[in-house]
């Protein structure tokens, strides 16, 4: 089952049925308001969820580490306002300093992240 097609990036879905956007805000003329990191990060928990994918959460890091079988990949949301974005962190071969993260889409957008996700652990999970 898939969701309706892509939301105004950085609204909030608080219904978890990820079709709703957030009240606007007086201030705003009437523009949903922005997400907040934890609103972010709780949708992205529900379309996990719904996608029969575990997680493993790193607040001190804001990391979040979706989970499929034996593989997994992690997560964080970087950046500030209208400007957070979801970004992969991959793991590095020995010897380079420390993982790359690499921005992939917008706050407001975590229905998709879950899919690329998905898509990443079921590669993970191929025997060669």
């Amino acid at each position: 089952m898939e969701f309706p097609p892509k939301k105004t990036p950085g609204t909030c879905s608080r219904s978890h049925g990820l079709t709703e956007e957030a009240d606007p805000r007086p201030e705003d003329g009437g523009d949903p308001r922005p997400l907040t990191r934890k609103e972010a990060a709780r949708d992205l928990l529900v379309c996990f969820k719904t996608r029969g994918m575990r997680f493993e959460l790193d607040v001190s890091r804001l990391m979040i580490t979706a989970k499929l079988n034996h593989a997994t990949q992690a997560v964080v949301l970087r950046g500030e306002g209208a400007g957070m974005r979801w970004c992969m962190v991959w793991e590095t071969f020995r010897g380079e300093n420390g993982p790359t993260v690499e921005p992939v889409l917008p706050i407001g957008q975590e229905w998709e992240l879950s899919r690329r996700l998905l898509d990443v652990l079921e590669l993970g999970q191929l025997e060669l």
